[in-house]
């Protein structure tokens, strides 16, 4: 939507023929893009095209297969297209996006869930999403579907709660070296993968802990907290080291993050995962990645809270040794800071 310039935005320093050039350019850049309310609309519209044009489709043919087949198509038409679409054409991308998705969803979801050949597929499926559409959002979600192939592949290889906390555990592990090696990342030709690798990592995380809310199983000390204490403790301090903080603090943080959570919610990995997150967050300042750790921390905390099988005063003492021993660690680094 064009708007006409003022006379100060076309001359801001003056009668400078070249200034004036460079403020109009940049005026007509501004304005080349609608009001978001229209982004909005037109993103919509997409999306709403996509699935009327995907149940016609799926109207026609006819059988498992069919849909597959569908499914298929409509991946390698929504990779093609948005390769060759520029990003501010709003209905075009949004296109892209919801014919790749629904076709992601018609291929996985007929797929057999007692074979090894589903969980393969759906992690080979989101492999070649990841390196081929070239959109942050749907490489998130190809991160978090390579993950979840992951879980859904070692829960059908390996019948027992200990595999996936392990593979809880390196999935944290592969998040701290995601954001570990950010600015290496960033220089090099995969720059554009990591934020959503790392993004979809930490939502991968989140959703293995959910279990834990419930208290299922094999959600223990011996499980996947004391793997996630470990990751956390190294994630505190490489985070504490960054800072400055001295030897003697940088102690008390890795003795702190790998004993405290063990001592107080040995049941709750949830909360530690949280805890990972929140620290990456704040160490390489990435406000969605820190105020969503929180929320999923406060989630956590409250699923631990309620299935401690415990009488009120015990919870309420329980929260108050968590605080005091947050407290403590606080104080801690405090002192060590004024004594550096």
């Amino acid at each position: 939507m064009m708007r006409r310039p003022s006379l100060r935005a076309i001359w801001p320093e003056g009668l400078d023929e070249a200034a004036a050039i460079k403020a109009l350019e940049a005026h007509a850049e501004a304005s080349e893009a609608s009001p978001w309310p229209i982004q909005l609309l037109v993103g919509g519209g997409a999306w709403l095209s996509a699935l009327l044009l995907m149940v016609f489709a799926l109207m026609i043919l006819d059988g498992q297969e069919g849909a597959q087949l569908l499914g298929a198509l409509a991946i390698a038409v929504g990779i093609g297209l948005r390769r060759r679409v520029e990003a501010r054409r709003v209905f075009l991308t949004q296109l892209t996006l919801s014919l790749s998705l629904a076709g992601h969803a018609l291929v996985i979801g007929p797929l057999n869930d007692t074979s090894l050949i589903a969980p393969l597929a759906t992690i080979a499926l989101g492999a070649l999403s990841l390196l081929t559409f070239p959109d942050p959002v749907h490489r998130f979600l190809s991160t978090l579907l390579m993950a979840l192939g992951a879980v859904w592949l070692v829960h059908d290889l390996i019948e027992a709660p200990w595999a996936l906390e392990l593979l809880g555990v390196l999935i944290a592990a592969g998040l701290t070296a995601t954001f570990e090696w950010e600015v290496a990342w960033q220089r090099s030709r995969a720059a554009a993968l990591h934020l959503p690798i790392g993004f979809g990592l930490a939502a991968a995380l989140a959703l293995l802990s959910l279990p834990s809310i419930q208290g299922q199983p094999g959600h223990d000390l011996m499980g996947g907290t004391a793997g996630l204490c470990l990751v956390l403790a190294v994630a505190a301090w490489r985070a504490a080291q960054e800072a400055g903080v001295t030897l003697r603090g940088r102690a008390v943080v890795l003795i702190a993050a790998t004993l405290l959570p063990l001592l107080v919610a040995p049941q709750a990995p949830g909360v530690v995962a949280a805890a990972l997150v929140i620290v990456i967050g704040l160490r390489r300042a990435h406000p969605a990645l820190f105020y969503g750790a929180i929320g999923f921390g406060l989630v956590f905390l409250y699923g631990w809270y309620a299935q401690l099988e415990l009488p009120l005063m015990q919870k309420a003492g329980a929260l108050v040794g968590l605080g005091v021993g947050i407290l403590a660690l606080r104080l801690t680094l405090l002192r060590a800071s004024e004594a550096q």
